[in-house]
């Protein structure tokens, strides 16, 4: 992340810098700016000296170009302490000595934690704490869980019933209804587990009834159904078309005709396909009822009492969720963004309001466990993952919240949360995915003694060197990671010398000398064994000649990736 104060520069000397978009620093550039860092750091009041050193400056890796402007730039200390952030430096160390003093000691990992996210917490997008979703998925997802489950309650009873099914009952459409609701509601398992396997397929049976005669129902073609005579159905006689032949002249009246049954009309009587389908529905059905025991209705019954009880329980729950959901908004409407918009990212809330969102949300979080409890009580054997979620995510922020109001008491009025959560990130950083805090690791060990605000006595500073992890500080500074990652490279001997040097450091007095002896005695075991790793040819940090190299310098530690010296 490049300052705005160099940005244009190192825009303009991206590849004599060796600057790709969306990639680390190159090393050369990563060094010569922690190295900047620490220059600067080393001007502030905690680490600086009574009177200016003019001959102390930063030297440049590059001699022309934008990489000379760019040093021009960073020797000016305005600019420097800008684009480095010495005073979110300083401000962290200060926060972490108030954590410290309120009782947390996990700094580090929170180092880390604001180092890998750029955000706290946003109620507009953090998986977990969305609003939006607490309000779609838990809070009318719920009501309308709850309002199947009750509306199928009601279908069950109707179904129980045998006047449902009597000639004077409820309708084909009505009864399918019915079904409709009663089969939704036993579709949950959680559902058909409460009121008994014998209960629900009674219950199934009357459904599955009701739906076939509804399926038939609507295959019919609306005609009347006709009684079956044996042969063609015909329709009512009609005169035929041609008249009887006229009886012939002189020979008397015609005779009478006679009645033939076959030229005889044919009535019939048409029968409504949809009484037949529904008479035989009440009878199937109120078979079913007839043989359900009476001691098993009444426990169903009784069941469902049970269930419209845990019903009735949680729809407060779900009230409360969502005058939180409400609350927790209104909160962040009080602080709005400098464009007058309502921000849901706690990073923006001054520390002074962190109280009242951790008020809002223990509300909230209470809110979650009842409605976990009473979803489990009301759908056993279920569990419901995104409250689940919820739960964890809003305890997990109370805690954090909880911490922030520890700093909010020794903090301005005016800094915000996000502000804090900067100070921290400065005090660490990712790079080639290995987490590092140079800094934080040199002061760690006399956090407890610092005072930001005045510089370092003798004690401290002889007790940070006396601690010092020189192998993070040189990895830091050469912008690499482990710097004995490679047993022969340049800087592990490096960190092995200073170690070496850092050992023969003694307190004497008011001041702090070096052990010439010291030194020159641990240097020449440290040449001699380096000239055993060369003549044998081993160079793993897993050999026992590698083993051997940490010998000369047991009191200091440092970790390579095959053996750890001490």
């Amino acid at each position: 992340m490049i300052g705005p104060q160099i940005r244009a520069t190192v825009a303009r000397g991206a590849k004599e810098l060796g600057v790709v978009e969306k990639q680390a620093l190159p090393g050369e550039l990563h060094g010569y700016l922690v190295d900047v860092a620490y220059y600067w750091l080393g001007e502030t009041r905690l680490f600086g000296r009574v009177g200016a050193d003019p001959a102390r400056s930063l030297e440049c890796p590059w001699k022309t170009g934008q990489g000379a402007i760019l040093c021009t730039q960073l020797a000016e200390r305005a600019t420097a302490e800008r684009v480095i952030g010495v005073d979110k430096m300083l401000d962290g160390l200060r926060l972490c000595k108030a954590l410290r003093d309120g009782g947390f000691d996990d700094l580090r990992r929170l180092i880390e934690a604001s180092s890998r996210s750029r955000t706290i917490a946003d109620f507009g997008s953090t998986a977990g704490l969305t609003l939006e979703q607490w309000r779609v998925r838990l809070v009318d997802g719920t009501r309308r869980r709850i309002d199947g489950v009750r509306g199928g309650l009601v279908d069950f009873r109707t179904l129980m019933r045998a006047s449902a099914f009597t000639d004077s009952g409820l309708d084909l459409p009505t009864l399918t209804a019915r079904a409709r609701g009663a089969r939704e509601a036993l579709n949950s398992p959680a559902v058909r587990l409460v009121i008994g396997s014998e209960s629900s397929g009674h219950l199934m049976r009357i459904v599955a009834m009701i739906e076939r005669a509804t399926r038939d129902a609507e295959a019919d073609d609306g005609d009347p159904l006709l009684p079956d005579t044996g042969g063609p159905q015909v329709g009512p006689a009609t005169k035929p078309a041609t008249p009887p032949p006229a009886p012939p002249k002189g020979k008397g009246k015609p005779k009478k005709a006679t009645k033939n049954v076959d030229e005889a009309p044919v009535l019939s009587v048409g029968i409504d396909a949809g009484a037949l389908i529904l008479a035989r529905l009440r009878r199937d059905a109120t078979t079913v009822i007839a043989g359900w025991e009476t001691r098993d209705m009444i426990e169903l019954d009784k069941r469902i009492d049970q269930i419209n009880v845990r019903l009735d329980a949680v729809s407060p729950v779900v009230d409360r969720l969502e005058a939180s959901i409400a609350d927790i908004t209104s909160l962040f409407g009080r602080f709005p963004s400098p464009d007058g918009t309502a921000s849901l990212d706690v990073g923006n809330l001054p520390l002074y309001a962190t109280p009242d969102l951790a008020r809002e949300l223990r509300a909230a979080s209470k809110a979650l466990v009842a409605l976990d409890d009473g979803l489990r009580s009301l759908f056993p054997g279920e569990v419901n993952a995104q409250v689940r979620f919820a739960r964890s995510a809003t305890v997990r922020l109370v805690g954090f919240l909880d911490l922030m109001e520890r700093v909010a008491r020794s903090s301005r009025l005016t800094q915000k949360t996000g502000d804090v959560i900067g100070a921290l990130r400065m005090l660490g950083t990712f790079r080639v995915g290995v987490f590092d805090a140079p800094l934080y690791d040199v002061l760690e060990p006399v956090l407890d003694s610092l005072k930001t605000h005045e510089p370092m006595d003798l004690e401290l500073l002889y007790a940070v060197i006396a601690h010092v992890r020189l192998d993070t500080l040189i990895g830091a500074l050469q912008g690499r990671g482990n710097p004995c990652a490679h047993e022969g490279s340049v800087d592990c001997w490096t960190t092995r010398l200073i170690h070496a040097l850092q050992e023969s450091v003694e307190h004497e007095g008011g001041g702090i000398r070096i052990d010439g002896g010291k030194f020159a005695q641990r240097l020449a075991q440290l040449l001699a064994t380096t000239s055993a790793v060369i003549t044998s040819g081993v160079a793993s940090s897993t050999s026992p000649s590698a083993w051997a190299a940490c010998t000369p310098i047991r009191s200091a530690t440092w970790t390579t990736r095959g053996a750890r010296c001490r």
